[in-house]
């Protein structure tokens, strides 16, 4: 239930903050979908390559960045969903922080940031 709400708030933010609708309903979808399920599905897509998971994240990052348009809010949020996950797959604590760092001053290279 908590979810849910949490979900609706996100959308409602988005919504309200100009970004289009489509994009709003997938980045909630999506994200809901890895805060539910971890980064399973990512791990699924990625996880034959070599640091698929930190792939994914720096991916995540740059989209989430791209859509806030704030690089240092994407890196705190990025970094309380993926660095728990990181480190659950072994990961350093210092390549993890990198990672999701690195992915979160992409974001003010993609329009519409």
């Amino acid at each position: 239930m908590t979810g849910a709400l949490i979900g609706f708030g996100v959308l409602f933010t988005l919504t309200f903050l100009g970004v289009p609708l489509v994009a709003s309903l997938l980045l909630v979808g999506f994200g809901g979908f890895a805060v539910y399920r971890g980064f399973g599905l990512a791990r699924a897509c990625l996880g034959h390559l070599r640091g698929g998971i930190a792939h994914a994240t720096i991916g995540a990052s740059g989209a989430f960045a791209a859509v806030c348009g704030s690089s240092v809010a994407a890196a705190a949020t990025m970094s309380r969903v993926a660095i728990p996950q990181l480190r659950r797959y072994n990961y350093e604590v210092g390549f993890a922080g990198g990672t999701v760092a690195a992915g979160g001053t992409l974001g003010i290279l993609i329009p519409p940031s």
